[in-house]
């Protein structure tokens, strides 16, 4: 049943997001890992209404109990020697001598580098939407792990996944302003607030690759609501 609804997640850990995350931008990744497919390919199996190639799914939001923190990751740098062709020798027998030449582990070009992103703690985020909100759910809790980089390493793992019945925010919050990002031409059709923050945003699947276009967004401020 297409009704409106929001879908709260508890989390643990920091969550770092480079770029605003929209519900079916999540939707899309479970689909991805659930059958395979990518990109455009992903919208039919996505569980929300869609409207002039907009989806009814809003950016993330997330309560005002939060703090500023970071997600760390370690990488592990080769020397050139280290990475030389002649080290990549298949295995040609017993006793022949011909293994994967040994790694020189001294100091020098070998190191460990510390990469960070800047991240928030918070205990819970949200999203609304208008459709199936128990398949959303259901994809979410079966397919997602945690939100945004290093997610796969603990980062921002999601703990529980709740759906409430709501008003629907999925393209206009309660303020007036958009909940998600919403080309001007169809904001001024449905009579969004004039004083909305205009850019140029990516506003459909595939979010990485797909072209921006003149778009409101929700102004910072409203993602602490």
């Amino acid at each position: 049943m297409n009704e409106p609804f929001k879908l709260t997640l508890e989390i643990f850990g920091a969550i770092a997001l480079k770029y605003p995350l929209t519900l079916d931008g999540l939707l899309s990744a479970a689909v991805q890992r659930m059958n395979g497919k990518t990109g455009a390919d992903t919208i039919p199996d996505i569980p929300l209404e869609r409207e002039d190639g907009i989806f009814h799914g809003s950016a993330l939001y997330h309560t005002r109990r939060y703090r500023h923190s970071t997600v760390c990751r370690k990488l592990g740098l080769r020397g050139e020697e280290e990475m030389s062709p002649k080290n990549f020798k298949p295995f040609s027998g017993k006793g022949s001598g011909k293994y994967y030449g040994s790694l020189d582990l001294r100091r020098g070009p070998h190191q460990i580098r510390l990469d960070s992103y800047a991240a928030i703690e918070t205990p819970e985020v949200w999203f609304w939407g208008r459709g199936d909100a128990e398949r959303c759910a259901e994809m979410i809790r079966c397919y997602i792990l945690g939100l945004g980089k290093r997610a796969n390493g603990g980062a921002g793992q999601i703990l529980s996944v709740r759906v409430d019945a709501c008003e629907d925010n999925s393209w206009v919050l309660a303020s007036g302003f958009p909940a998600r990002p919403i080309p001007v031409d169809l904001w001024e059709k449905i009579g969004g607030r004039q004083d909305a923050p205009v850019d140029y945003c990516r506003v459909d699947i595939p979010y990485p690759t797909g072209n921006p276009v003149r778009a409101v967004f929700p102004p910072r401020t409203v993602f602490s609501v």
